[in-house]
């Protein structure tokens, strides 16, 4: 699960230049398919990015 990888790079401070911040997120809650759609845009985003820049 994508939220969990960026939680880890996170609080490991690895990639401080691209994550500011954990995500608070319940896999439990429904928070509907277009916020799913959206977070899911911008892990992979934001990841590729630091990847591309190691």
């Amino acid at each position: 699960m994508l939220v969990t990888e960026w939680n880890a790079y996170s609080s490991s401070g690895k990639y401080r230049n691209v994550i500011k911040s954990s995500i608070d997120y319940d896999s439990k809650e429904n928070y509907r398919l277009k916020f799913e759609y959206k977070l899911y845009q911008v892990c992979v985003c934001k990841l590729e990015i630091s990847f591309k820049n190691e």
